[in-house]
């Protein structure tokens, strides 16, 4: 084995080269230069054997999507030299190349990768993965946490409309002792002081985690596991004019994800924190919910270690009516949820020495649901959901030295599954719950969390 590989690729001259058995050459190829680590020798013999050009690295790229850089000139040596490589493709900073090696002049052959595999015409295929770490941080660590926490945002709106109207206004007047000197004939009627915990102030905590494979419209298959816990804290009823009532809250909460694709791993750690309001007034409620976070990710390439931090903010609301029957015991929920998204990825430069530049990624989520709700003895309130999630303006917009990468987003998808809501005593609320996704995100959404009511 003859390792040539130095950061420079240059011409090497001797006085005389035999080859006797198979030898391995490994070498340095400058395609903006169009050169090549190459030997050449006044004297030379061939006796057995081959030069396998068994590796090369690609020191920088073609200004043409095809170019041909000579090895050799010696005519015995043409003949006796192949390309044998672990792959037919060779990986510069910013694309990635077909190689051939031509024996009637001594050429190896670069075609820049066009894109073209199986499933079409895909534009990241003619990038170095390693390349991508920016755009695909930012669709799946960033913007998808952000649609994550939306919906544990509004996860209280849904502990507290999952109930039927008659404990809902149960709640607002518990505790509403009526005098017997009031006005109308034997006063007014005095609620029981029985409390759910919905009613006062409380606290919560809600962790969640993800497992799913995500096919990037213009970009690659991500394997994506996101984990994360959001707490925080909420009023109890407040009581507003013409009818309505409101709650509001505060939350923080840690988040985390890994993505893996093409021999590129990315862990990303970070924090957000929000507020939400929801107004309720007979079966139908309105909420909305604001926060800004940051993440740090820690990118594993080809060339090395790399980070690069992201900043994400953005605002959601979510909307819904529900239809009782049987009394309450059932419930049909039609919910819409929509949000606008703003993530920013801070310009750095990556562990091949390639500047990636981004605008910001501005997004926005139309997520129409549906929910069947039982309310069961004893507090038990099982429920499925189904929505379909629709991702718009979501196109991520990077350049690598000025070269514009493919504007990457995320398809539209649909999620259903099931989940379990149980009241214990007059301060607990728990529940757990199991999503499904198909589409453009395919795996399984897991989360569960309890309200614990605060004061007296």
């Amino acid at each position: 084995n003859l390792d040539l590989r130095n950061g420079v690729a240059s011409n090497i001259p001797l006085y005389g080269l035999a080859l006797k058995s198979n030898s391995n050459i490994f070498v340095d190829v400058d395609l903006a230069n169009q050169t090549m680590d190459k030997l050449s020798a006044s004297n030379s013999s061939y006796t057995g054997g081959k030069l396998n050009v068994a590796g090369m690295t690609l020191l920088s790229d073609a200004a043409n999507d095809f170019t041909s850089i000579n090895f050799t000139n010696d005519d015995n040596l043409k003949s006796n030299v192949a390309y044998t490589g672990t792959s037919t493709v060779a990986y510069s900073p910013i694309y990635k190349y077909n190689v051939n090696y031509n024996a009637n002049n001594g050429n190896f052959e670069f075609t820049r990768g066009n894109g073209k595999g199986g499933d079409g015409v895909n534009p990241s295929k003619a990038f170095n993965p390693a390349v991508l770490v920016g755009s695909v941080g930012a669709q799946i660590g960033s913007y998808l946490t952000q649609l994550n926490t939306y919906e544990q945002a509004f996860a209280n709106q849904d502990m507290l409309m999952a109930m039927t109207r008659n404990e809902r206004i149960s709640m607002k007047f518990a505790n509403k002792y009526a005098s017997t000197q009031g006005t109308g004939e034997g006063g007014v009627i005095t609620f029981a002081p029985n409390q759910i915990p919905e009613q006062t102030k409380g606290a919560w905590f809600r962790p969640y985690a993800t497992f799913e494979s995500v096919s990037l419209n213009n970009g690659p298959s991500v394997r994506n596991i996101g984990y994360g816990s959001l707490f925080g804290g909420d009023t109890g009823i407040i009581e507003l004019s013409q009818g309505w009532d409101a709650v509001y809250s505060v939350y923080a909460g840690y988040n985390g994800s890994n993505q893996n694709y093409s021999g590129v791993s990315i862990n990303q750690n970070g924090g957000t924190l929000g507020v939400s309001g929801t107004w309720y007034k007979g079966n139908f409620f309105t909420g909305l919910t604001a926060n800004v976070g940051a993440s740090v990710g820690d990118a594993h390439t080809m060339y090395g270690h790399e980070d690069f931090t992201m900043l994400a903010t953005g605002i959601a609301s979510k909307t819904g009516y529900n239809f009782e029957l049987a009394d309450g015991k059932f419930i049909i929920q039609p919910n819409y949820l929509m949000s606008y998204t703003f993530v920013n990825t801070f310009d750095y430069t990556n562990a091949a020495g390639v500047r990636i530049d981004s605008d910001p990624l501005h997004a926005i989520q139309i997520a129409p649901g549906l929910k069947f709700i039982g309310n069961l003895k004893n507090g038990w309130q099982p429920y499925v959901a189904l929505q379909m999630v629709w991702n718009i303006m979501d196109k991520s917009r990077f350049k690598a030295n000025n070269v514009s990468l493919p504007n990457m987003s995320v398809d539209p998808y649909f999620q259903y599954g099931v989940g379990l809501q149980k009241r214990v005593g007059d301060r607990f609320t728990g529940f757990g719950q199991a999503m499904v996704r198909n589409g453009g995100r395919n795996g399984i959404a897991l989360s569960f969390g309890f309200r614990w009511a605060l004061g007296n």
